[in-house]
């Protein structure tokens, strides 16, 4: 039971998920800044019109 134990706390799994997170965070950045950049303008053109 120790051994299984000891595989899993260094199981190559955790570093993968771990490491796709990083990347799919890494390349989803961008497009999210991207986005709400755009609904600051919206937000602001709206602003602008009532104020």
């Amino acid at each position: 039971m120790k051994k299984i134990n000891a595989f899993m706390s260094q199981h190559p799994l955790k570093w993968f998920a771990k490491g796709l997170l990083g990347l799919v965070l890494l390349v989803c950045a961008p497009g999210i800044c991207m986005a709400l950049f755009d609904i600051g303008k919206e937000v602001g053109q709206a602003l602008a019109k009532l104020f």
